[in-house]
Formats: structure tokens, sequence, C-alpha cells
């Protein structure tokens, strides 16, 4: 067979040549996939047994506890929804804690908004002690003095009497007329009790005869010394009595008699007892300021002190309080020591002893 005679050959058969290499080709891939398959099964076939041989691997996650994230998404879904109040505009709206789970809700919540606890809420104040602003003072309060309800006012002073509205609602009073106020002792503070200086003291006694006993008396401020006798007048201090008196003292393993003689004088009819030798025994006192317009003072029992127009008497002094009686009404009441939440209301009193009276000491 010639060249010519092939060629005219394979374009008759060109047909069957292409169909025949198409249907190899097929048949080779099909092997082959079925070779793949046949592996890949294999393979699963010894996946699946080690994990037969260790199914404990997987326990673990089901045992772990999803609630938590339910719990987070259910949040997501469902916000708190608190309504719209067209008086706030870009304020932000009053919030309480929730009495179970603490979140903040609406202030007049019926029941906790959040799905997972519902739990009924307190019943709202009625009308006349709705509180919106949460300072003290009822809603109703603040509208009939022309107040504002939806600001917290409590510590401003609407007629400038030097009480704040809410000293003003607890005493009844009128927080738009400075005339109308609580009593003025309200606003004495006492900042510290103890006995005032006193300038004598007693140092000895000088016996010059059965009937002339002389007093040995020391002006600390004056740096003076003086001798004098009972009914004798010393700096103002007169001399009233005498009590001669030894008490037994152990100093290194040895009992001696010590002097606690004891001498009286006395200085607006009051009676002031001197032990010898010792200092700082005046008459029990109190540092007190007044916040009104900070005015400092030294008080002793039974002194009269003016605060504006009206006059108390100082009746007590206890540890931490001082007992004052209205001089007109003679209702009495205490004097409060100046505490931290005083600081935060009036920052700018600083120095607290008195600036022209006499410390007192503890």
């Amino acid at each position: 067979m010639n060249i010519s005679e092939i060629k005219t050959w394979a374009k008759a058969a060109f047909d069957k040549i292409i169909l025949f290499v198409a249907l190899f080709g097929l048949l080779l891939s099909l092997i082959l996939l079925i070779l793949m398959v046949g592996r890949e099964r294999k393979k699963l076939e010894d996946l699946s047994q080690k994990q037969g041989q260790s199914g404990n691997l997987s326990r673990p996650a089901r045992l772990l506890d999803m609630m938590f994230l339910d719990e987070g998404i259910e949040k997501l879904q469902t916000p708190e929804q608190i309504p719209a109040w067209s008086n706030r505009l870009m304020v932000a709206e009053l919030r309480v804690s929730c009495v179970k789970c603490g979140r903040p809700i609406g202030v007049d919540a019926e029941v906790c908004p959040y799905r997972n606890c519902g739990e009924k809420q307190p019943a709202v104040p009625k009308a006349k002690t709705k509180d919106s602003d949460l300072d003290n003072l009822p809603d109703e309060w603040e509208l009939r003095y022309g107040l504002n309800p939806n600001a917290d006012d409590a510590l401003q002073d609407a007629d400038a009497d030097g009480f704040a509205n809410l000293d003003e609602y607890k005493a009844g009073s009128d927080p738009r007329d400075a005339a109308s106020h609580p009593a003025y002792a309200e606003k004495l503070r006492v900042i510290k009790i103890g006995r005032t200086p006193m300038p004598l003291s007693f140092q000895g006694v000088q016996r010059l005869s059965t009937n002339d006993v002389r007093f040995l008396l020391k002006n600390k401020r004056l740096n003076r010394d003086t001798y004098a006798k009972l009914g004798d007048t010393v700096d103002g201090y007169k001399l009233v009595g005498f009590e001669p008196k030894k008490v037994k003292v152990k100093r290194q393993n040895l009992e001696l008699d010590e002097d606690v003689s004891v001498l009286k004088v006395s200085k607006d009819n009051k009676v002031i007892p001197l032990t010898i030798n010792k200092d700082n025994q005046g008459e029990i006192g109190a540092n007190l300021i007044f916040l009104v317009d900070q005015t400092k003072m030294v008080v002793k029992l039974g002194d009269v002190i003016k605060l504006k127009n009206n006059s108390y008497k100082i009746i007590d002094i206890k540890k931490d309080t001082v007992i004052l009686a209205d001089i007109n009404t003679g209702m009495e009441m205490p004097v409060q020591p100046f505490s931290e939440a005083d600081k935060q209301l009036y920052p700018e009193v600083r120095a607290l002893k008195p600036d022209s009276s006499p410390a007192i000491n503890p």
C-alpha cells in the first residue's frame, strides 16, 4: 500500500479514529475515578475506625455550657425598650436598677423589660410623693413653689436666705420667700469641743501663819506670778475656796504622797477648780461656725448667742453635741458636728478655728 492509498484510507476513517480516541480517554478516566474512589473510601474507613477507638474525643465539646452565649444573643436581639418622653429631648432618661437582675430599667417600669427577667417592680409613687429628678423634693412641692421637678435643685437656694431648697422642704417653709426659713440654729455646726484655755494656773501654797495662807498663781499669757489669799481677785478671777488633798502614788517601787490640792476661783458666777501644778483647766466650751455667713465663735455653758434676729442660750455641752434653747420659745435643739457632707456643701470653709476668739483645747 502506497502513501496515497494510506491518505485516502485515513480520510475515510478520520471520524472513526476520533471516536476511538475519545472512547479510550473516557475509559481511562473511568478507571482513574474508580481507583480514586476506592482510595478515599479506604481513608474514610480508616478514619472511622480510629474515631471508634477514641470516641471520647468529642465528649468534652458536648459538655460545654453554651447558655451564656444564648443569653448574650437574646439580649442583642431583645434590647430594653423604653418609651420616649417628650420632656427629655436629648437628656438621658432616668433609670433605676431592677430589683432582681440589677440592670437599668425605666423609672416608671412596672416589670423588668428584659426577656429573661420580667420581675415585677415596686409600685410607682403616687403623684404627691413622686420625685422625677430624684432630688428628695416631691414633684408636687416643686411645682407648687415654681421649681423644676426635672432638675436636681435640692441644694440650690431659690430665695438666697442661706437655706437650701431641701432645708426649706424639711422645715415646711417657703423656698421663694426669704422671710420664711428654718430656724437659724439649724445652720450652726460644732467644730471642736473641749476646755477653754485658762490663763491662770495654781502653782503652790505659802503658809505665813495659821491664818495667813497665800496661793501662788501664774498668768501664762502675761508671764506674771501673783501671791493672793482667799477673797482676792487676780486678773478677773476671785479666789473663793481651797481644798488641801494628797493621794498615794507609786513611783519606782516607792509609795509617795502627791499633792492634788484644789484652789477654786470664780468668774461670771462660775466656779472653776484649779488643781495644783496642772494646766488647761478652763471651762468646758465649744467652737461653733454659723454656715450662713461663716461666723466663728467660742461658747460656754450659759452663754447667749445671737444669730440674725434670733437669740439662743447654751444649756448643755456634751461630748460631740451642743444643746441650745431659743430665748423666745424655749425650744431646745442640738447643734451637730461639722460633717463630711458639710465640707462638700461648703468647700470655702477652710480655717475652722475662730479668728478672734481663743481656741478650744480637746
